[in-house]
């Protein structure tokens, strides 16, 4: 991996930073700092995942997961699509991403989003299968009542670059009523714990 490929990831980790803080207010760069789009043709993405091979996983706010072979890469594999299962309005949606710390050994990846069903339901509830934004009907109001969702964490196994199999539901069921402040992020600790 080398010195370079370090300082290409944490230069996609500052311009990644820089691009959420700033929005889509133009700014000069500071001196002596460089500006690099890696990665191009990404839907809001939320999350990233570096993989000790040198895959790049991102999470899509929609959900939907691809994957970089590299930081060279241009044309990701889709890894996964979970937009029927994603409810995607405002602060929710697929909202974070973790490969175990044995990565790829055992080769798995966790995706944590907002699931678009009432507690023992089934999605979609509010949005319609495949598509990208979901919406929140009055009534019952985005912020009057609200569409309750629930938060999931999930366990997808992959073959090579794609999900294969049945996903794996850890958690769910956690009540979410109002379109902000959703679900959070996933850590893996030295241990092998996973946070969430």
């Amino acid at each position: 991996m080398g010195i370079g490929w370090a300082r290409r990831v944490w230069s996609l980790v500052v311009v990644i930073v820089v691009t959420a803080a700033v929005g889509c207010v133009t700014q000069q760069i500071p001196e002596g700092a460089k500006e690099y789009v890696v990665f191009h043709g990404l839907i809001q993405p939320t999350a990233l995942a570096f993989s000790p091979d040198g895959r790049v996983f991102v999470a899509e706010k929609r959900g939907v997961v691809k994957v970089f072979d590299d930081l060279d890469d241009d044309t990701p594999d889709v890894v996964v699509d979970l937009r029927t299962q994603v409810n995607n309005l405002w602060d929710r949606g697929l909202l974070d991403i973790a490969l175990p710390p044995d990565f790829p050994t055992d080769p798995s990846i966790y995706v944590l989003y907002t699931y678009d069903a009432l507690p023992g339901g089934t999605a979609p509830r509010w949005g319609r299968p495949n598509t990208d934004n979901d919406n929140c009907p009055t009534p019952p109001g985005v912020t009057t009542d609200g569409c309750v969702v629930q938060g999931r964490l999930s366990r997808l196994t992959l073959d090579g670059n794609s999900a294969v199999g049945q996903e794996q539901v850890l958690l769910e069921a956690w009540c979410q009523q109002f379109p902000s402040h959703s679900i959070g992020s996933l850590a893996f600790a030295p241990d092998g714990a996973l946070y969430v």
